[in-house]
């Protein structure tokens, strides 16, 4: 799954920027990916409440 994958990565870019800070760029553009992904997610749940209940349970 990408999310874990960038999870991943943001933990070992986090490393590499308490070291030193010309790679926070690199975490920043992680941390924005994630949270694309997760908004993504968040707004396809959300149109799912507005299914008819039978669509509802087939989707999941």
């Amino acid at each position: 799954m990408l999310e874990a994958r960038i999870v991943k990565a943001l933990g070992t870019v986090a490393l590499l920027v308490v070291e030193d800070p010309v790679y926070v760029p690199v975490f920043e553009r992680l941390e924005q990916e994630l949270a694309d992904i997760r908004s993504r997610d968040d707004a396809v749940e959300r149109a799912r409440q507005f299914l008819p209940a039978e669509y509802q349970n087939a989707m999941r």
